[in-house]
């Protein structure tokens, strides 16, 4: 039967695909996009239920500390009494990766509670058993952010995603799959034992990865393990979206690993140093950025902002940047940085300045020695750049003057936050990029490098019409024509 996603037009009790994707190099196909979409999403929430119905099996979640897998949370046929207590399981892995009190946040930083979060499930297609891994991204609570600032090199890796990788490597042995042990007629089955016979070209599984993000990074470092362990590159495949790169040195890369970003996103360009698969560029033009930045993409200042990001190609550029901003910041008779930092949080679920009872201009150099000790390091240099900082400091400033600190800390929020966004943003009428980039032919992705991340300059729209027809309506009145986005992705007009 099939079983569309919840996001994308794919059939997800269909996933030959990626089989035929191992095979298949180069561009990754609609439909590993789509799937990958639809399983990096689902990282984020934890709602299985179309890929139960589409017949994936062996559902097993990591949140934080705690692992949850196995006949506990996967039973078949059972009676009343364990179905429910299977189901109260996964509901409550969906809502411990929600939501985090305060208390909980607060006493969460600094003792290593920022773990690893994935989704873990499998499904039987053609004498293969597809192994599908989602990583979850950085949600909504600070802890979650602190292994994105660990940007310290351990093994040639970023030190904060090599930690999160290491957590879900060492609880492979745990991470069980009753069903297919049954079928197969094991006694058990777990993911070291999946990992260990993908070792051989007589195979019976494939692993699938995919996540966002965050996850995107965690899935590079953890792909490497495999491939440094020895998985065969035919029985490993993976797709992620606006990944931060991971590694400090070029190394020989895994062919069928796929990282797909935006010309616009900031986020792939930092990190570490190069990324671990093939980089794809779609590139961001006025009519793709009405339709996910909606009213501000003809705003003066988000153009002047993004217009400053496109000059951001690696993560010593970005820190260069941050630096800039965080020395205006301290300048109290230009700006108010209270105003302006409790702007660019405001996203977070709590506000980590009142939790750390720190005062903000404390904060605030705090922050920017961090970001300095890394351009060092990245740069080899013992300051910054004095020409480059002064010019950028230069641009900031005017712009702040010119179009006022509120609006210049709001645009700064969005060009931060527009591009990166893997889920549409119903209530705003704004798309996502990523789900235009996989549910329509909008965007011909080209592979880039590390070496030379050229962000081609905006311009009018090239490729045939009817790829944006039937994406969205016309855009022209937007506001006055209120249109609601459905589950699939496209719009519908409110009853």
């Amino acid at each position: 039967m099939k079983v569309q996603g919840n996001w994308m037009p794919c059939d997800l009790s269909d996933p030959s695909p990626l089989i035929s994707a191992v095979h298949t190099p180069g561009r990754p196909s609609d439909a590993l996009l789509r799937l990958s979409y639809e399983m990096s999403v689902t990282a984020y929430d934890f709602d299985t239920q179309r890929w139960y119905a589409a017949g994936w099996r062996d559902f097993s979640f990591r949140i934080n500390r705690q692992l949850y897998t196995g006949t506990d949370v996967n039973k078949e046929n059972a009676g009343i009494q364990d179905s429910i207590k299977s189901g109260y399981y996964q509901i409550l892995a969906r809502q411990k990766i929600r939501f985090a009190s305060p208390l909980a946040q607060y006493r969460g930083i600094g003792d290593g509670s920022d773990h690893a979060k994935a989704i873990f499930m499998l499904i039987p297609c053609g004498g293969v058993y597809i192994v599908g891994i989602g990583f979850t991204g950085t949600c909504r609570r600070f802890d979650d952010w602190l292994p994105n600032l660990l940007m310290d090199e351990k093994d040639g890796l970023h030190a904060g995603f090599l930690r999160l990788s290491r957590e879900i490597w060492n609880d492979a042995p745990r991470i069980s799959f009753p069903a297919c042990a049954a079928q197969l007629g094991l006694d058990s089955l777990t993911l070291a034992d999946i990992i260990g016979e993908c070792r051989s070209e007589a195979s019976r599984f494939l692993i699938w990865m995919s996540g966002h993000s965050q996850g995107g990074a965690v899935m590079q470092v953890f792909a490497r393990y495999l491939c440094r362990k020895g998985v065969l590159p035919g029985n490993l495949i993976g797709c992620a979206f606006a990944s931060p790169s991971v590694l400090w040195q070029p190394e020989p890369m895994l062919k069928h690993l796929h990282l797909v970003m935006n010309s616009d996103d900031l986020i792939p360009r930092f990190g570490a140093r190069c990324h671990y698969g093939l980089l794809w560029m779609a590139d961001m033009n006025d009519i793709t950025r009405r339709l996910c930045y909606s009213t501000d993409a003809d705003n003066p200042c988000m153009q002047f902002i993004l217009d400053l990001s496109h000059r951001i190609r690696t993560s010593e550029d970005a820190l260069l940047v941050s630096c800039c901003l965080l020395e205006i910041l301290r300048d109290q008779d230009l700006i108010r940085a209270p105003q302006v930092l409790s702007a660019l949080l405001s996203y977070l679920k709590t506000d980590p300045l009142q939790k750390l009872e720190e005062r903000l201009d404390h904060l605030t150099d705090r922050v920017r020695m961090r970001a300095l000790r890394y351009y060092r390091e990245f740069s080899g240099r013992d300051s910054l750049d004095a020409e480059k900082a002064e010019r950028t400091k230069a641009l900031i400033r005017d712009a702040m003057l010119t179009y006022g600190e509120s609006e210049f800390t709001r645009c700064l929020k969005n060009v931060l936050s527009y591009p990166h966004r893997i889920r549409n943003n119903e209530s705003a009428h704004r798309l996502s990029p990523y789900n235009l980039i996989c549910r329509t032919d909008a965007f011909p992705l080209r592979q880039v490098s590390d070496l030379d991340l050229e962000v081609r300059p905006a311009g009018r729209y090239t490729a045939s019409a009817p790829a944006l027809r039937n994406a969205a309506p016309k855009h022209a009145h937007l506001k006055q024509r209120r249109f609601l986005f459905n589950r699939s992705g496209t719009f519908g007009r409110h009853k």
